[in-house]
């Protein structure tokens, strides 16, 4: 049944982008560099961690950066997440991709909102952004770009390979053309052998693009009072895992290598807004802890809770950015 659905998505989706292919709108071109991180698949491949990489990255080069997200869930007129100095919004408006990216970068400047190209032009106004990241904008064409970056969750690969709403493609293969930079996140969880694979099937796409792989490392672990907690203290608890990201294998997976004894674990949604009385309702006297991500941190009510609640803090090791040469200048 869905799959009757795909030629109505198809043709709303490719008008959209022929408008700005013929020239009969124009993007909006700013005075500052602008880097779209963004996917072809829906949820889960690791954009915002790669969007909080670079801001990073272009912040340790020097340059003046903000952050655009798309806000998913969050106030559609937009606002100002963080000035760089401290939060000034709440999840329910930020959303929870925002406000994890303005935790996550103390000193850059996060926007959120629909309207990206007014946002990155208010950054860039009161911030004197140089640069600019747009989380989640390979689909957003109001906003010209220069430096388009795809990013491929490895691991989960392309699904069924069919576009919504009978698969998980966002936009036909074909349009990886357009992109600058093929981003393969999580590659240390497949095989060398079929991550060369999986990159070979895209870059027919785009040949030119420049490819960079990620993989995703725990550190440590970080309580609800920001304390760190070493690996090694969680070796002995039976932990219990609440996640409500998209494709959560990559996770899942790395929580298993560390040998965590696992007592159980509750899937959500990505972007689930927890209750509450549904947290209350998991069975607390069966683990010593329970492990989230930060993302999910974001969305939880306030405790107290029956155990300690943590979360993973994760570095991300890149192999194949380019230098901060590159960077823009």
């Amino acid at each position: 049944m869905l799959s009757l659905l795909v030629p109505l998505y198809y043709v709303l989706s490719e008008s959209r982008r022929l408008w700005y292919r013929l020239g009969w709108r124009r993007p909006v071109r700013l005075p500052a560099y602008v880097v779209s991180v963004g996917n072809l698949t829906v949820g889960g491949t690791g954009k915002t961690s790669v969007a909080g990489y670079l801001a990073s990255f272009y912040a340790r080069a020097g340059r003046r950066v903000a952050v655009v997200s798309h806000g998913y869930r969050g106030d559609r007129g937009g606002l100002v997440v963080s000035d760089g100095r401290g939060i000034l919004a709440r999840v329910e408006r930020s959303g929870d991709d925002a406000l994890l990216l303005a935790r996550q970068l103390p000193g850059i400047p996060v926007l959120s909102g629909r309207r990206r190209e007014e946002l990155a032009r208010r950054a860039v106004r009161e911030f004197g952004a140089e640069v600019v990241i747009l989380d989640d904008a390979f689909h957003y064409f109001r906003l010209a770009r220069d430096l388009d970056i795809l990013v491929f969750n490895t691991l989960a690969g392309l699904g069924n390979g069919r576009l919504l709403p009978a698969g998980p493609l966002r936009e036909p293969l074909r349009n990886i053309r357009r992109a600058d930079l093929l981003w393969f996140n999580q590659a240390d969880l497949v095989p060398e052998s079929e991550l060369k694979r999986f990159q070979s099937s895209l870059a027919v796409w785009a040949p030119a693009a420049r490819r960079v792989t990620s993989s995703a490392v725990f550190t440590c672990f970080s309580r609800l009072d920001g304390s760190d907690l070493p690996v090694s203290e969680l070796s002995g608890m039976r932990v219990w895992v609440l996640a409500g990201i998209g494709a959560p294998d990559g996770f899942l997976q790395r929580l298993e290598r560390l040998g965590l004894n696992q007592a159980g674990r509750s899937l959500y949604p990505d972007h689930h807004a927890y209750r509450k009385e549904e947290l209350l309702a998991l069975p607390w006297n069966d683990f010593d802890c329970l492990v989230t991500t930060a993302k999910d941190l974001v969305r939880l009510p306030p405790g107290p809770w029956p155990r300690p609640v943590v979360y993973p803090k994760l570095e991300l090791k890149v192999k194949g950015f380019p230098d901060a040469d590159n960077s823009g200048h």
